[in-house]
């Protein structure tokens, strides 16, 4: 199994894929020209999906950069073993998962993200990236025919962590045991959002305390705060947590 088999099985599962080939769209251009205004903000690599005709649209220079320097090439247009069948078919039962949720009758739910991580094989070690899609063009079906991956190195150690985002609710879903579950979102107070802030800035907990006219100990309290609210184990995995789902 590859990525490109995995897009072939998802439309091939859709019941309606006649009517998501007949609203495949023959000018791509201003969605490359998108991707790619996206690519030069530096946020992390860009690569975007067809998922209509299983095919990647756009895909990063500084992804097979990455790759290249990790001592993977190119084969054919072709990347091989980067990742596992493990890895494969997590990828797609997430990827099946997410659009089953899309057809769902949930607030903004078009307007979700799909975040999850996923480790890729490399010469020397695996390395965790963390993964971000957003559908950016849906039919009336609710059916995904094109959207954007943003990719990013992940602090987190094991593949996982998936979870759907959507944009003025309170609440975003997990994947537990194969389920979407509707879970709150993390809600951080004032204080310890201007800490993450500044630790993200480079503050030392010391530089905080003082900027703060609180004391080190109260400081240390807050990041252990942070931390258990977000499921993380210190203040770097944090910074990276509220970066990659955007929650502050």
């Amino acid at each position: 199994m590859t990525v490109f088999d995995i897009l072939k099985e998802l439309k091939e599962a859709d019941d309606k894929t006649q009517s998501i080939r007949s609203q495949a769209i023959d000018d791509y251009s201003p969605y490359i020209r998108s991707a790619q205004a996206t690519d030069r903000l530096g946020y992390g690599g860009i690569v975007l999906i067809d998922f209509c005709r299983c095919t990647f649209l756009y895909v990063s220079p500084s992804v097979f950069s990455t790759l290249q320097q990790k001592g993977i090439r190119d084969n054919g247009g072709k990347i091989d073993n980067i990742l596992d069948e493990r890895q494969l078919s997590y990828l797609s039962n997430i990827l099946k998962s997410y659009f089953a949720l899309l057809k769902k009758n949930y607030a903004r739910i078009e307007s979700s993200v799909l975040h999850f991580d996923l480790s890729i094989n490399i010469s020397l070690c695996k390395q965790m990236i963390h993964a971000s899609l957003t559908p950016c063009l849906i039919d009336s079906d609710k059916h995904v025919t094109m959207g954007i991956c943003m990719l990013t190195y992940s602090t987190r150690k094991q593949m996982g962590n998936a979870l759907v985002k959507l944009p003025g609710v309170d609440y975003h879903f997990e994947l537990r045991n194969d389920k979407w579950v509707q879970t709150n979102n993390s809600h951080l107070t004032n204080m310890e959002k201007v800490i993450i802030g500044q630790s993200a800035n480079g503050k030392s907990i010391a530089n905080i305390a003082e900027y703060l006219s609180v004391s080190i100990a109260t400081i240390k309290t807050h990041r252990t705060n942070i931390s258990k609210k977000l499921g993380v184990n210190n203040i770097t995995e944090a910074i990276q947590y509220v970066e990659d789902y955007n929650l502050i």
